[in-house]
């Protein structure tokens, strides 16, 4: 998945450009993830503890930490924030207006994208950020959150809130992954709408740069599922 947008690796190379040295050095324990967890410490010892010290029932895997553990669930929801933070700062720099989160009845259920980014009478697109598991296929995940969006009911709401004809109403996503990779149709459709490769790097830098704040605070934390817990 990493091969398939070019450049966006760049920084593995000439890191220094956008990381301090110890962040470069996290980034990369994260990417490769090599970063201490159980599940790595006991590779050829069967007998030593493998389960996740969250109480999960789960393998402590570094994917496990940062896609599903409930210990770490406020620091994931606080990388998602920090990403479509960073786009919605790209857009409105180059004029564009972004309605953060906008609640949409539709006939299928509540729709609620992360961001609806138009120029008034020009241009429309709702789009959705979403960070996937390192085995994910991107360009699915990507196709799966235009599929989710791309209602009559969502249009008609965008149309309204943008002077753009509902059928003119653009669908896209954000898709990476905890590692940094991101789909290839995400890649072309943020191009379209101006987000250029170096921001996309810069984007997949801090995703890694949070994923290693994510690791940090569940090492730091005591919390555990209570025992018989369910949820």
């Amino acid at each position: 998945e990493h091969g398939r947008v070019k450049g966006l690796s760049q920084w593995v190379i000439d890191g220094g450009d956008l990381l301090t040295g110890a962040n470069y050095v996290r980034a990369i324990q994260v990417r490769s993830a090599t970063l201490y967890t159980a599940a790595r410490a006991t590779r050829g010892r069967p007998l030593m503890r493998r389960l996740c010290d969250a109480n999960c029932g789960q393998v402590e895997t570094l994917a496990h930490i940062l896609q599903v553990c409930d210990r770490s669930a406020a620091a994931r929801s606080d990388r998602h924030n920090r990403a479509v933070d960073f786009l919605t700062d790209t857009w409105r720099k180059q004029g564009y207006t972004v309605r953060l989160e906008p609640a949409i009845s539709t006939s299928l259920g509540g729709r609620r994208p992360d961001m609806v980014v138009y120029k008034e009478g020009v241009a429309a697109m709702v789009t959705d950020m979403t960070i996937l598991a390192d085995h994910a296929d991107l360009d699915f995940g990507h196709r799966s959150k235009v599929q989710k969006y791309d209602t009559p009911e969502v249009r008609a709401f965008v149309s309204e809130l943008s002077g753009v004809p509902a059928a003119e109403v653009h669908f896209s996503a954000v898709a990476f992954n905890w590692r940094g990779a991101l789909s290839r149709a995400s890649a072309k459709d943020l191009a379209l709408w101006g987000v250029t490769r170096p921001q996309l790097e810069v984007l997949s830098v801090r995703i890694l740069e949070m994923g290693y704040r994510i690791y940090s605070k569940w090492k730091c934390s005591t919390w555990r599922k209570p025992r018989g817990s369910r949820t």
